[in-house]
């Protein structure tokens, strides 16, 4: 359920990007994506390509990590820092 919300929030920003032409939501958007549907879509690639679980924690973190860095990143761009 968190992955579809999570998703949901993507499309709104994403349409916020296309309505308004601003990049920080674009960045607000993918990172929405990468922190929340990532690790969803590393589960279901790990039970079709089996992997080990500590290449797949990782790959999991890495993905997090950058998801909530763009969304930091888009955050900080829209407020002018």
């Amino acid at each position: 359920m968190t992955i579809v919300i999570a998703l949901l929030i993507a499309y709104i920003a994403y349409q916020g990007y296309i309505r308004n032409d601003s990049r920080p939501i674009l960045y607000i958007a993918a990172g929405f994506v990468l922190a929340f549907g990532g690790p969803g879509l590393l589960f279901i690639l790990s039970l079709v390509f089996p992997m080990p679980i500590r290449i797949l924690n990782r790959s999991t973190l890495i993905v997090e990590i950058t998801g909530m860095g763009m969304i930091l990143y888009g955050f900080i761009a829209s407020v002018g820092m």
